[in-house]
């Protein structure tokens, strides 16, 4: 876990830019109007899927870094946001998801303090459990089946924030419907 709160006020703009990297994210602009505060929580399971919880002040976020080899979902917890992908800006509500591919990008500009689930699954466990490619660019995922696996990663954010100081066998039950095993 890592908090801003363990550095002076006026040094903690490069740990967090640090850490939001160690989440596969990346600062784009901090609003400067809001003392920076923030919060990660880091997970990974068995089976290699990482987990990250980010909660902070408004700030714009791109998602989706060069050193990420695999898909990347993210999920606002909770907060407002704008999400800019390939120029073109739709709101992002709490539930909502965003699928970010390898070579995708896309921004969150987040008006509101936040809290957001970052998923990132590697390429190898992808290919070893998916007949179909992963998008070719960042998209906003929508349908029945979306809000189904938005409803299963709010569960496993609930486990993962009740149980901080576990290891790998308290997401163990909700592991397999993330990566499709039985």
């Amino acid at each position: 876990s890592f908090s801003t709160e363990a550095y002076p006020e006026q040094t903690r703009e490069a740990p967090w830019r640090d850490q939001l990297g160690a989440a596969r994210l990346r600062c784009e602009d901090l609003k400067t109007g809001d003392s920076l505060h923030g919060t990660i929580q880091f997970r990974a399971t068995t089976l290699g899927i990482e987990l990250a919880i980010v909660a902070s002040v408004p700030q714009s976020i791109s998602l989706g870094t060069q050193r990420s080899d695999g898909l990347l979902m993210c999920m606002l917890l909770e907060g407002t946001a704008q999400l800019c992908i390939d120029g073109l800006r739709e709101p992002l509500a709490a539930g909502q998801l965003v699928c970010v591919p390898a070579a995708g990008r896309s921004d969150l500009a987040i008006c509101s303090s936040f809290r957001l689930l970052v998923v990132h699954l590697a390429r190898a466990l992808l290919a070893s459990r998916m007949d179909l490619a992963p998008p070719a660019t960042a998209l906003r995922m929508r349908g029945e089946a979306t809000a189904l696996l938005a409803q299963i990663l709010q569960s496993v954010a609930a486990i993962f924030e009740a149980a901080p100081g576990s290891g790998p066998p308290a997401l163990q039950p909700s592991e397999g419907l993330v990566a499709g095993t039985p």
